[in-house]
């Protein structure tokens, strides 16, 4: 699961094979995409002109510009309600795996979300399962450059594909506030959208309401472009 850097392309390719061959989709198509999934689909418009050429839109959903991290300065000013917030997420980034229940919950859901209903519990025993990707959040912005426009450190642009960026307003990961101008940057044709009462894995109590929603109605505008 190491996937940073070169071994981009791979999960590239990987997704073409899926997207063409096992899937047998010809497109167009519309790209979703979550945290580390976001990074995927901004690598694959990037790396594949098949992907790109066949792409209709992009969600982009609590995820981070490809190839940038925030100053550190920005980082520091957010609000962090314990420290546990600040380790627990670290370890994350360092490590890729979630210690336990408290600190996939501190992490990813909101405080109020009841973590020990059979719902969640299922849902936090696949999260703490799940193998390792910190290694790939933590270092893409150091790997990503591959084409002369990211070598020349000027981001990509995609000018002529609609992407709807979700951000969760409680999101400690990801706050979506501190990228909106870098995916301005690299998306000429986004529209952002701020989830409320929702974090990081937009999970928690009223997720169909606040999520669904707005996604539904991008989904329909955008397929009936």
């Amino acid at each position: 699961r190491f996937l940073p850097g070169g071994l981009q392309k791979e999960v590239v390719r990987d997704l073409e094979h899926t997207l063409e061959e096992e899937g047998n989709i010809d497109g167009p198509f519309i790209l979703i995409g979550h945290s580390q999934g976001g990074l995927v689909v901004q690598s694959a418009l990037l790396r594949s002109e098949s992907i790109r050429n066949k792409t209709k839109g992009v969600v982009l959903m609590g995820s981070i510009p490809l190839g940038y991290s925030p100053p550190v300065a920005d980082i520091r000013k957010q609000e962090v309600t314990e420290m546990t917030d600040i380790w627990g997420f670290l370890w994350v980034v360092l490590f890729g795996k979630l210690r336990n229940v408290r600190y996939a919950k501190q992490i990813f859901l909101l405080p109020e979300t009841d973590e020990t209903t059979a719902e969640m519990s299922s849902y936090i025993a696949k999260l703490l399962k799940a193998p390792s990707d910190g290694f790939i959040v933590g270092t893409h912005p150091l790997f990503s450059a591959t084409s002369k426009q990211q070598k020349n450190k000027k981001p990509i642009i995609v000018d002529d594909i609609p992407a709807l960026i979700l951000g969760a307003r409680h999101d400690i990961c990801y706050p979506p506030h501190l990228f909106e101008k870098e995916f301005d940057k690299r998306f000429s044709l986004a529209t952002h959208k701020i989830v409320e009462n929702q974090a990081h894995c937009f999970v928690d109590d009223g997720w169909q309401e606040s999520l669904v929603e707005p996604l539904v109605e991008w989904l329909d505008g955008c397929s009936n472009k």
